[in-house]
């Protein structure tokens, strides 16, 4: 987390904020002004919060695909539903800010820098180590501009084969065929 020295070398004090019982420090050199509102205002991502007990089953496994500040690992952690949790992030400025948001929490959840992007059809597939900027994705999920990763992870996704068509579970009778 970012932060000036004082006097005599200790930190400089944080606002720390508590979002549905998960505390976030604001650090306005990483985070955006709409997205500080939100977090202050209890608004930040509310209605995903609001729906995790609902999503996540006790003892399930949790992969957060774009971890943001923490907020939704920490909340999942300290409900205490979830077996593993593992976030993924590709910005790297937001690892150790996730890693803060799980600190102050006392919860632990693996954390990677990476990115998962299609092999073809997305711009950042290509040769450059470069992300998405998401520094304001609760605004939208739209990246104004790409940054250079330090660690960027692509692994080949194939998709899953398509089931077999399901056959009716409920054989008719004889009694049905002949219409008695």
């Amino acid at each position: 987390m970012s932060g000036a020295n004082q006097p005599g070398g200790s930190p400089a004090p944080r606002e720390i904020v508590e979002l549905q019982g998960v505390r976030i420090a604001i650090d306005p050199a990483i985070m955006s002004d709409k997205i500080q509102r939100q977090i202050r205002n209890g608004k930040y991502e509310r209605g995903e919060a609001r729906n995790l007990p609902e999503i996540i089953e006790p003892g399930e496994r949790l992969l957060e695909l774009g971890g943001g500040i923490g907020f939704l690992s920490a909340l999942a952690a300290l409900q205490r539903r979830a077996e593993v949790i593992v976030v993924i992030e590709a910005n790297p400025e937001l690892i150790p800010v996730i890693r803060e948001t799980h600190r102050l929490n006392g919860v632990t959840a693996q954390v990677l820098n990476a990115a998962v992007v299609g092999v073809r059809s997305s711009p950042w597939s290509r040769s450059q180590p470069t992300v998405p900027d998401y520094r304001d994705s609760a605004e939208g999920f739209t990246p104004t501009r790409c940054i250079r990763a330090k660690q960027v992870w692509c692994p080949r996704i194939h998709p899953a084969p398509a089931p077999a068509p399901r056959r009716p579970s409920h054989r008719p009778s004889r009694r049905d065929a002949r219409g008695r």
